[in-house]
């Protein structure tokens, strides 16, 4: 009838103006949406370039870590083989050291031998002092007893120059055995002194010793320290590169969420245009 089709007419205004007066309300929320969307898009995508330059600089950190962690190694190795190098040294000057000892010992039986030489020298030099009294003695008793003693006369003139001869000898002996003494004290005395000297020698390469040991120990844990360094670096480089691949997935869901936004926009405002043309459409309609 004609009252019911006035009723649909009413229905069919009041629904077209409620599509657009939705549509409009709607279309500002999803404008609002969608330039939100752009500025976080904008805001991550600043947050993203102060990452991947933090990122960067970890890199370089991390680079510079392993660099010098190969350093300290390199350096704990020269310090490892220079302690190598020092404990031959010690060896080689206890060995020194053993043979100086030795010889000195052997020079110092030397100098006792040669007292024992002077001994046996001066024990002679007093016999060839007897021995040439007691033919000038009998030299001098022979020639007391005249002609019978002249015989016993020239032995003992030959005893006499033997004993002098003897005596000669005997002095010859005891200067070179006194010079052998003198020579022999010396060398006692230098290799006393040599001795000493090995012995501070020792010493010095024992501190030196002792401070490449602190050195090396003060090397490793640098080598320590610097490696946990590294690694530090570098799983922050990882997180880095992980919180840039998800922030890059933020970024395209946010461009595509604006994206989509201005789609539902249009598509609003193409439903309003046509709410619109409905209500004029339906206002045309009269029902007499």
């Amino acid at each position: 009838t004609v009252e019911s089709l006035r009723k649909i007419v009413a229905q069919v205004q009041a629904a077209a103006t409620q599509v657009d007066s939705a549509t409009r309300d709607n279309e500002v929320s999803v404008q609002a949406l969608s330039q939100e969307a752009l500025r976080q898009a904008a805001e991550i995508n600043t947050a993203l370039a102060h990452i991947e330059e933090m990122s960067e600089v970890v890199q370089a950190v991390a680079v510079s870590a392993q660099q010098a962690e190969a350093a300290a190694q390199q350096a704990a190795q020269t310090v490892e083989d220079g302690d190598a190098a020092m404990n031959r040294t010690v060896e080689g000057i206890q060995a020194i050291r053993a043979t100086v000892a030795e010889t000195a010992k052997k020079v110092k039986h030397l100098g006792e031998s040669s007292q024992r030489i002077s001994a046996v020298v001066e024990l002679i030099g007093s016999f060839a002092a007897q021995t040439n009294m007691l033919a000038l003695n009998a030299s001098i008793e022979a020639s007391r007893a005249g002609e019978e003693g002249r015989g016993f006369a020239v032995v003992a003139a030959e005893v006499r120059g033997l004993a002098r001869q003897s005596a000669d000898a005997t002095e010859e002996i005891r200067k070179l055995v006194a010079s052998i003494q003198a020579e022999t004290n010396e060398v006692v005395a230098t290799m006393e002194a040599g001795t000493q000297q090995v012995v501070s020698g020792t010493r010095l390469v024992d501190e030196t010793r002792q401070s490449l040991n602190q050195i090396t120990a003060a090397t490793a844990q640098i080598s320590r320290q610097v490696k946990a360094i590294a690694q530090a670096a570098t799983m922050q480089t990882e997180a880095s590169r992980t919180v840039t691949q998800t922030m890059q997935g933020v970024v395209l869901i946010a461009n595509r969420t604006s994206e989509e936004a201005n789609q539902v926009a249009a598509s609003f405002d193409q439903l309003r245009q046509v709410a619109q043309a409905l209500q004029i459409e339906v206002g045309q309609f009269k029902v007499n």
